[in-house]
């Protein structure tokens, strides 16, 4: 899996602590799983290697204290529901940036078996340009939306001025 191989050197690279091991457990997302603020990747039983970067994006957007307190299913954390939700869009929308840096097949990310379902929506959505759930992002100082005026030549979106939310 090459992919899974470019998008965990991309992530140690930005900051995100990868560690390769077993999971012993089932996990919401095969073969992958936060724990205390890292991503561990069981590639034995990884499915997409779009996961990790989408499970990636969860990290990436939380505040670096609850980075360090998150850990396995974040719907059971502290983390208000109405914050993680803002965080599940915005790390749709954080994977699909990553996924571009990397040059990565936006199928890849948005794979048949996730999302939901919505993943040919996503993928619509995401070539033709509309970029869903990018507002948080720019938000947060991650992005900027749109071309900008301000003569540093730094394109928008799915550029980004920082991996890592502050």
């Amino acid at each position: 899996m090459i992919w899974t191989t470019r998008i965990i050197s991309f992530l140690e690279e930005i900051g995100i602590p990868v560690k390769e091991q077993t999971l012993e457990k089932d996990c919401f997302l095969p073969g992958v799983e936060i724990q205390s603020g890292s991503l561990i990747v069981d590639r034995s039983t990884l499915k997409y290697p779009g996961d990790v970067l989408h499970e990636a994006g969860h990290i990436a957007v939380m505040t670096p204290e609850e980075r360090v307190q998150s850990s396995g299913n974040l719907n059971a954390s502290d983390i208000p529901v109405h914050t993680l939700e803002g965080y599940e869009l915005s790390a749709i929308a954080w994977s699909y940036a990553a996924a571009c840096h990397l040059e990565m097949p936006i199928e890849v990310l948005f794979h048949a078996d996730g999302y939901k379902n919505d993943s040919e929506m996503l993928i619509d959505n995401y070539t033709s340009g509309n970029y869903l759930f990018t507002p948080l992002l720019q938000y947060w100082g991650l992005c900027t939306l749109g071309l900008q005026d301000s003569g540093d030549d730094r394109e928008g979106y799915p550029k980004m001025k920082k991996w890592l939310r502050d």
